[in-house]
């Protein structure tokens, strides 16, 4: 490989291979099949090659990026290709907050919310610690089942 004046390898000579074969891997897969590329790359080609990898990546759908690619590398240093894997979040499921204490004041809000405004304006009355997508949900949930306020 020719070298420009500055002795840098010049982003026409890094050659870049796209595989016709990937559109079958899962997300994993090609995340690592990233990784291998870039890692593979010749020393002046890293960050080109990086680039057109998290190009290529984001063509089949995955989010990534060249600090992506090397948050991957770190990841896949430290703990193999099963670091790689996404992992699921331990509290899913659960809510952020604790709102127990929230509920009857949901409920209530549920009883007087009848148009998209109202819940708007309900939310932003009793400040519940959790968001508005999620407190919207709510309230139409509990419309839906018409659960009545016990005072």
């Amino acid at each position: 490989m020719a070298k420009s004046s500055a002795g840098r390898l010049t982003t026409s000579q890094c050659e870049v291979k796209t595989f016709p074969g990937d559109k079958g891997l899962g997300a994993d897969l090609l995340r690592l099949r990233g990784l291998l590329v870039v890692f593979a790359a010749p020393r002046g080609c890293k960050v080109v090659m990086a680039r057109t990898v998290a190009r290529d990546l984001i063509s089949k759908g995955l989010r990534a990026s060249v600090r992506s690619l090397y948050h991957w590398r770190t990841r896949y240093l430290l703990g193999g290709v099963g670091a790689l894997a996404r992992k699921r979040r331990s509290d899913l499921g659960r809510p952020l907050a604790r709102t127990e204490e929230w509920l009857p004041r949901i409920v209530e809000a549920a009883g007087r919310a009848r148009r998209s405004g109202d819940i708007a304006r309900e939310y932003r009355r009793i400040g519940p610690p959790i968001s508005y997508e999620c407190f919207r949900t709510w309230l139409n949930l509990l419309r839906a089942r018409n659960v009545k306020a016990r005072i």
